[in-house]
């Protein structure tokens, strides 16, 4: 919260502000919440020319802060791993920082009901990265998937179809994957409803969450 709150005090009117964020996404002192965070966040940058890079750094970052702060501002969130080489790890982040090649990217279904989609906004694309989405769709049949966005400073798109089948087990990780990023946004959410559906989809889909938590015995007796 502090470091959020020295980081506005210094921007300049007239001039891009990039910000860079790194740690483990842990919060000591002030406010703890994800939400009110990157509401914060978008307070102080939010209209303005300037944005959030968040970095998590080790094996425990807390990444539902560190990307709630990232989306609220049009920054990015990176994970570097204690393994990884940190000097690939930072070209490539300041890559990201200085040429963006989709800005104000979006994404657009039709032809089948999809809900329930995240990340639910994308911000700007750069050259080379992955971007999942994830969403449910009801029924089977075609798909059309638009995707837009500015490519130097021009309108760009492209549409791509695809024929949806009905679901199986041949991709059954697709649902976990799903369950997850669902758990982010109710977490994000915070209302009472929200936990309740967290701990369904915890027990449901076998996923740890703020809520709930799992033991796991030596064997079979153990859990009569």
């Amino acid at each position: 919260e502090a470091a959020l709150a020295e980081a506005g005090a210094q921007m300049e009117d007239g001039r891009a502000t990039r910000v860079v964020l790194m740690g483990d996404g842990a919060t000591t002192l002030g406010e703890s919440r994800a939400s009110a965070l990157a509401d914060q966040a978008g307070d102080l940058f939010g209209g303005k020319d300037a944005t959030v890079t968040t970095i998590g750094v080790g094996s425990s970052v807390d990444s539902l802060v560190f990307e709630a702060i990232s989306a609220e501002t049009g920054g990015k969130y990176h994970w570097v791993s204690s393994g990884e080489d940190l000097l690939s790890a930072a070209i490539g982040i300041i890559a990201s920082l200085r040429v963006p090649v989709i800005e104000d990217a979006r994404i657009e279904f039709d032809g089948l009901e999809v809900k329930d989609v995240y990340p639910a906004a994308l911000a700007a694309v750069t050259s080379g990265e992955e971007i999942t989405v994830l969403g449910r769709c009801r029924g089977a049949g075609d798909l059309r998937v638009k995707i837009g966005g500015r490519v130097g400073g021009s309108d760009w798109g492209r549409e791509y179809s695809f024929t949806v089948g009905e679901a199986g087990k041949k991709n059954g990780f697709v649902p976990i994957m799903w369950a997850s990023r669902r758990m982010d946004a109710l977490t994000l959410d915070g209302s009472e409803a929200a936990r309740e559906e967290i701990v369904a989809l915890s027990r449901a889909f076998s996923l740890p969450s703020r809520y709930t938590s799992f033991i796991v015995l030596e064997n079979e007796k153990m859990y009569e």
